[in-house]
């Protein structure tokens, strides 16, 4: 290697570094500086049930009453927060600490850009595609909640990478990394399972050409076993949270929680990337050529998550997420030049889009509620939290956000009565044309509205609970 190829090298991980170290300030300052509850499920789905394992304090969510939750994600959360409590009880540093594991959990889905990027168009195409992925503002802002689509970014894109890189080169290393990630990916996010055996046989199929098939099929298989005994002690049966799921999403939560139409998904997109889907769509298609697998891949979950009633704009990230970095890849292989330019109009085009009427009630949702319980938690007096109306508490931050020996009260647990004996704060959380009855012993103390325009206002009396 001459001294030319050193520095070339080693500019192109000065370069990757920077790049890294950019996606994950924008993650971590976003997660910790502005928290937000992106949807009740990263509180009540993973959160709040490691809570109640280690405290016995939570509020359980209908997915556990019935049994159709994995403990895979809490059992991972699980230590994060022992782990906290050993240093402190405040429930704030719950949140910012998994942020930054999840910030940093996300990193990888940048380096694979960089690398793609890098593939085709060299190192100002690495600069470009993994600036891309580092500053999106899709992935900037779901990337540091405990969502399950979350997560399926952060496993799918390495084990798409994983499985060309078999493909191409053969690697023992890289079929192991790409079947285990599917496999696990296939377990937690059962939606897009059916999706996930394309790259899969795609894999199986180059491994069969090199005698490998054994070795493929245990890394796929293996995962899937060991997570399905994991419902089987958990949950009393083997792979419980995957047949109870879809069985009850696909006949059950349509009727609960609404349909949309089949078109839903795309109108989404084209609403949250406005005239950017032209260029997106354009540079995607054109990296398709060499990356034929995952931009189908991308594209059969969008397909398949729309024939299914219920929607909702994060469950189709994933391909969205795959979407943007081919985009940046598109955009490396056509070699441009005026790396800088192309650079600043990314990060400005990815802010902008921030701010369009679809994307940026969304960068504050659930922070206003995270305000309240974090205000009462400061008091030392707080010993218990009533919440009204009867189904608001689940849009708070469940036990996860309290303090140790405070009660958080709602009429969906007990009577109007003994909620106000217990509680001495109660929270609104009111349209505007709502009301709501506090008792005159009670002083309003702060109101602020969230994203939706909501009242969330925090009372006191002064007392114990009783």
């Amino acid at each position: 290697m001459n001294a030319t190829t050193r520095e070339q090298g080693a500019r192109e991980w000065r370069s990757l570094w920077l790049i890294l170290l950019l996606g994950f300030a924008l993650r971590v300052g976003l997660g910790v500086l502005h928290p937000s509850i992106a949807h009740p499920d990263e509180i009540f789905q993973y959160q709040e049930p490691a809570h109640r394992f280690l405290t016995g304090l939570g509020v359980p969510s209908w997915e556990w009453n019935h049994h159709i939750r994995s403990w895979f994600i809490p059992g991972l959360v699980l230590p994060i927060m022992a782990s906290v409590r050993i240093f402190t009880h405040d429930p704030v540093i719950y949140f910012d600490v998994i942020a930054l594991l999840l910030s940093l959990a996300s990193l990888p889905v940048i380096w694979v850009a960089f690398i793609w990027g890098r593939q085709e168009g060299g190192h100002e195409g690495g600069i470009v595609a993994g600036l891309l992925a580092a500053v999106a503002f899709q992935l900037v802002y779901f990337s540091s909640h405990l969502l399950m689509d979350t997560l399926a970014v952060d496993l799918l894109l390495p084990a798409l990478y994983a499985c060309r890189e078999y493909r191409r080169h053969g690697s023992l290393r890289s079929l192991a990394v790409g079947c285990a990630s599917l496999a696990v990916l296939a377990f937690v996010r059962p939606q897009i399972a059916p999706v996930l055996l394309f790259p899969g046989i795609a894999t199986l199929r180059a491994a069969k050409h090199r005698g490998q098939m054994l070795p493929g099929m245990t890394w796929s298989l293996g995962p899937l076993l060991v997570l399905g005994g994991l419902d089987w002690i958990t949950l009393g049966t083997p792979f419980q949270s995957i047949w109870r799921y879809i069985y009850i999403n696909l006949f059950r939560v349509a009727d609960d929680f609404g349909v949309a139409p089949f078109y839903w998904y795309l109108k989404n997109m084209l609403l949250a990337w406005t005239i950017a889907v032209v260029p997106i769509g354009y540079f995607s298609g054109r990296a398709a050529s060499k990356f034929r697998v995952e931009f189908v891949t991308a594209w059969l979950i969008v397909a398949l998550l729309s024939a299914i009633q219920h929607k909702e704009a994060r469950f189709i990230l994933p391909a969205e997420a795959i979407l943007l970095i081919l985009a940046g890849v598109g955009i490396a292989q056509c070699r441009f030049g005026h790396t800088r330019a192309i650079a600043a109009t990314i990060c400005a085009t990815s802010l902008a889009l921030c701010f369009t009427p679809t994307f940026f009630p969304q960068l504050s949702r659930g922070h206003a509620e995270l305000r309240a319980m974090n205000q009462i938690m400061q008091r030392p007096d707080a010993c218990g939290i009533y919440f009204l109306p009867r189904p608001s508490l689940l849009n708070f931050s469940g036990y996860t956000g309290a303090r140790d020996g405070v009660a958080l009260r709602s009429d969906r647990f007990d009577t109007a009565t003994e909620n106000l004996r217990r509680a001495n704060y109660i929270v609104t959380w009111l349209q505007p044309d709502e009301t709501a009855t506090v008792p005159p012993d009670y002083s309003r103390l702060d109101c602020r509205n969230d994203t939706s325009g909501r009242q969330i206002c925090v009372y006191r009396r002064p007392g114990a609970c009783g």
